[in-house]
């Protein structure tokens, strides 16, 4: 069978048989580049990029090639076939790098300790394995990109395994994708604080093939994030509140009939500053597929509007359907809520979904207000 020829972006691509290529991650792979341009930026400096489950190369060549910013890229992939089939697409696309043949983790602790501004792991399944040796390696404030596909676990349809790679413990809810990112930062913060190192979410993605955390790790104790980290109570139809973790234990008791998940982080899913920065400097630009250009930039607007509200989000589908009326559109809640003096963004989440600062309670006496 003849190797495939892949173009995607700036990339021109040899995958032969037996060496993985996803053709649903193409979005993903052009997300990060106006990301890597602003880290750039802010830290004035072009930066070393690890691409460590690199397959055919392709993420990490479109950074090379289309970001603008990045001095070298290391890549590496355990199977020979991806590795010698890195090596051929790396000089053919003229780019700057370094391919390794390794376990991504003695790649971490070995040969890349320190020397990596931004770490990239996309692995099919869990990224868990992986964590520990990411938060650790990766220069301080750097960056490290984690891409989890188990969405079955984290989503909560398999909680054992949610609970065995995580430790938390995840529930099928309407805003169980939120919960998803949110119990993936917190294993991240978990494994940084073993390192004497914290982590920060700069940008948070959930989609219904993945779920993709861009967090920045620094040093230090003093300013673990300790408040960030703590529960959803969720009691089916009535209400949901946050806990941060110090108000769950010692005296304190949960209700029969509250649902507890977490733990989890509950702080901002992404950081504004650096959301405006993109959009200042126009870095969504570079990317160079224009229907993801203009979806990126979509996506950032909506990211920038949910990333202070609470960590769950209402789905206007599902609540409607709890008191017994047709889904109103989007846009005419958002109207309501806003005359009524709260805030409320819609979310990336879903599509006919919004974060506000709203109670559940208020929010389906709201539903329950309008014209059947």
């Amino acid at each position: 069978m003849a190797d495939k020829v892949i173009v995607e972006g700036m990339a021109r691509v040899v995958v032969p048989e037996g060496v993985f290529y996803n053709p649903l991650a193409r979005f993903s792979r052009s997300f990060a580049i106006p990301i890597l341009a602003m880290e750039s930026s802010i830290r004035g400096r072009e930066l070393i990029v690890g691409d460590l489950m690199a397959a055919s190369g392709v993420r990490g060549i479109r950074y090379f090639l289309e970001s603008g910013c990045v001095s070298e890229v290391w890549f590496n992939d355990r199977s020979r076939r991806a590795f010698d089939t890195i090596k051929l697409n790396v000089r053919e696309n003229g780019v700057d790098g370094r391919v390794f043949n390794m376990d991504v983790r003695a790649l971490l602790y070995s040969d890349a300790l320190y020397k990596l501004d931004f770490i990239d792991i996309d692995p099919f399944g869990t990224p868990s394995p992986y964590i520990d040796s990411a938060v650790a390696a990766v220069r301080e404030g750097g960056l490290v990109v984690l891409t989890a596909t188990d969405l079955t676990a984290l989503c909560g349809l398999y909680p054992r395994a949610a609970f065995r790679k995580y430790f938390s413990v995840v529930r099928k809810t309407w805003f169980c994708h939120e919960v998803a990112l949110r119990v993936l930062i917190y294993s991240c913060l978990v494994a940084a604080g073993r390192h004497d190192r914290y982590i920060e979410p700069v940008i948070s993605v959930f989609t219904e093939q993945y779920a993709r955390v861009y967090l920045r790790v620094r040093e230090g104790k003093i300013r673990y994030p300790y408040g960030s980290v703590g529960f959803i109570l969720y009691r089916e139809g009535e209400s949901i509140d946050v806990a941060p973790l110090k108000s769950i234990g010692g005296e304190a008791s949960i209700e029969k009939g509250v649902m507890v998940i977490g733990p989890m982080w509950i702080g901002p899913l992404h950081n504004n500053d650096f959301i405006d920065g993109i959009f200042d400097r126009e870095l969504f630009n570079r990317i160079a597929v224009e229907g993801d250009r203009l979806r990126a930039a979509k996506l950032l607007k909506v990211m920038r509007g949910e990333a202070d509200l609470p960590p769950y989000y209402y789905d206007i589908h599902k609540l409607s359907s709890m008191v017994g009326i047709s889904p109103p559109p989007v846009d005419k809640v958002i109207r309501l809520l806003v005359d009524a003096g709260y805030r409320v963004s819609r979310t990336q989440f879903s599509g006919h979904g919004l974060k506000t600062d709203c109670s559940l309670s208020d929010f389906l006496d709201l539903l329950r207000g309008l014209p059947r």
